[in-house]
């Protein structure tokens, strides 16, 4: 059964980090062994098959000697790319993990203060809600007593109304 998956297996180029290698040709898509990255497979094996057209008809070009270096210079790139890809997942990765680090110290600090403090905790919540609905509130009286002391004079009574009828005034 070996024999038959290894029939189905092709060479192809990872569209992302540029790394050989070997590919289902029964699947349309697949993932990267090294950079994780999705791609579609036909397309990898397409890139792999120019790739190598390329490096043929350069090499048919220039000659042997210029092969290798055309060969060794194109794997060296290949390498540099895919080894900065991986600096930068391995950055992310660390990067998510600080935020997450501190997300959690954060959390536990909050739940500490919440248990040492329920009371405090409790009257901090009411307070910053009555902040969020004072605020709104705080500005629709503003507005009406600025209509009322004539500086809106030129705006729309309904509106006014409106305003009264919301503070129930």
């Amino acid at each position: 059964m070996n024999e038959k998956n290894n029939d189905k297996l092709l060479p192809a180029l990872c569209p992302q980090c540029g790394a050989i290698i070997r590919v289902d040709s029964g699947k349309e898509a697949a993932i990267c062994e090294y950079c994780q990255s999705a791609f579609i497979v036909d397309k990898a094996v397409e890139n792999y098959t120019i790739n190598n057209t390329t490096v043929i008809n350069q090499a048919k070009q220039s000659g042997f000697a210029s092969i290798v270096n055309f060969v060794d210079n194109e794997r060296e790139r290949k390498l540099k790319k895919s080894e900065r890809w991986m600096e930068y997942l391995q950055k992310n990765q660390e990067f998510r993990m600080r935020q997450y680090e501190e997300y959690l110290k954060d959390q536990q600090s909050t739940d500490e203060f919440r248990k040492k403090h329920p009371i405090l905790s409790a009257l901090l919540m009411v307070f910053l809600l009555l902040l969020m609905i004072g605020i709104p509130i705080g500005i629709l009286i503003l507005l009406l007593k600025l209509s009322e002391s004539g500086v809106l004079s030129g705006y729309d009574n309904e509106a006014v109304e409106k305003i009264r009828s919301l503070l129930g005034l």
